[in-house]
């Protein structure tokens, strides 16, 4: 029961801690509205984190975040998205994506350059949010400060929460992404394409659409997916009837597929075999 004990710090060290998660709000809403989904999911991000830390440190519980929702109301009470619901949606952000396990998944698929271009035009303060970390006292916390995966920033936090809560794997999740982003989907038509089982119905080999979907070989398959001016592919293959496993991704700059690209699927392929037994 000692795990679940709440030390409470005092009110004037709660207002200085609520002050701080106020002036992250601020600080991104003064960014260009070019990059506003970019800065906002950066914001939910170390919003989420911050918390995130606090609770599992057992400084902050529950009343203390419904107080900071109530906080902040009475300082900006124009602004929206920031009460006890939305708050926990941004924990529940942070904690998803930087589990091991997705970020482990993540990056066997090499994906940076998707966002690449968009990412460097947002001054991130990780520094500044870092040393206010270390000042308010939290600093001997075992998790390590995590940036946002890039991957993350093309499609909305509204997207996100969709597929946080309705996805049950990181695969799931991974593919509604960057389907979502090929597809140009609004949330409510990403919320229908969950419900309705897209992700089981285009992996479904007798249905498989072929415009985006392309059988290689071994196993082995190809999903298309475009950005911007840009062609990708990620290869998957099914590992019984409902589980697919995401492999390498790379951009497409010939006709062919390059061979270097499918042997390297083959070979992790290989091993996410050998690891299963």
């Amino acid at each position: 029961m000692a795990d679940n004990i709440t030390i409470a710090p005092n009110q004037a060290e709660l207002e200085r801690q609520f002050a701080f998660v106020n002036s992250m709000i601020e600080r991104y809403r003064s960014s260009a509205i070019s990059m506003v989904n970019t800065a906002a999911l950066q914001m939910n991000w170390e919003i989420g984190q911050y918390i995130s830390m606090q609770l599992k440190s057992a400084r902050w519980g529950t009343k203390i975040v419904s107080d900071l929702a109530d906080y902040l109301k009475r300082t900006n009470p124009k602004q929206r998205g920031f009460g006890k619901r939305h708050l926990y949606n941004m924990v529940k952000f942070y904690d998803t994506y930087s589990a091991k396990p997705f970020l482990n998944t993540l990056s066997n698929l090499h994906l940076p350059e998707f966002v690449q271009s968009r990412i460097a035009q947002l001054e991130t303060p990780s520094k500044s949010v870092t040393n206010e970390i270390v000042q308010l006292g939290i600093a001997q916390l075992e998790e390590d400060l995590q940036p946002l995966p890039k991957l993350l920033s093309i499609i909305p936090f509204t997207s996100h929460i969709e597929i946080m809560n309705r996805c049950r794997s990181d695969e799931e999740r991974i593919f509604y992404m960057l389907y979502a982003r090929y597809q140009g989907l609004k949330t409510e038509e990403l919320r229908r394409c969950i419900v309705n089982q897209t992700f089981s119905s285009l992996m479904d080999k007798e249905k498989m659409p072929h415009h985006y979907i392309k059988y290689i070989r071994d196993g082995l398959y190809e999903f298309r997916v475009t950005y911007g001016n840009n062609e990708f592919r990620l290869f998957f293959i099914f590992d019984g009837e409902q589980i697919v496993v995401l492999f390498n991704c790379f951009r497409k700059k010939s006709q062919k597929t390059p061979k270097k690209e499918i042997n390297k699927a083959l070979k992790l392929k290989g091993e996410y075999y050998e690891q299963k037994g």
